[in-house]
């Protein structure tokens, strides 16, 4: 259970130095809803990413892992599928190295 909160730290500590550096931290929440933001929320098991407007949660995906929640969270806060790409392989290797 240790190694498994070190590993979500280690993730989202990533995941937050790659948000800073897309000049995007206005775009994001962790762990709650806030409005025209892309969300990332801790439910049980499961990580969940959605976009929130007018107080309604939309685009809800769920998934099994962190890494790919913080993938879709870069992949929605980038505004071109080059930007996407540059930080989504940034991220990866950025891990591979930890």
């Amino acid at each position: 259970m240790k190694d498994k909160l070190i590993q979500e730290k280690v993730l989202l500590e990533e995941l937050n130095k790659i948000i800073k550096e897309m000049d995007a931290e206005i775009y994001f929440s962790f762990n709650e809803p806030c409005e025209q933001r892309v969300c990332l929320e801790k439910n049980k098991n499961s990580w969940k990413v959605y976009n929130v407007e007018r107080g309604i949660k939309f685009q809800l995906k769920e998934f099994d892992s962190l890494y790919n929640a913080c993938i879709c969270v870069i992949k929605r806060l980038s505004y071109s599928i080059e930007q996407s790409n540059y930080f989504t392989q940034k991220y990866k290797r950025t891990l591979r190295r930890n």
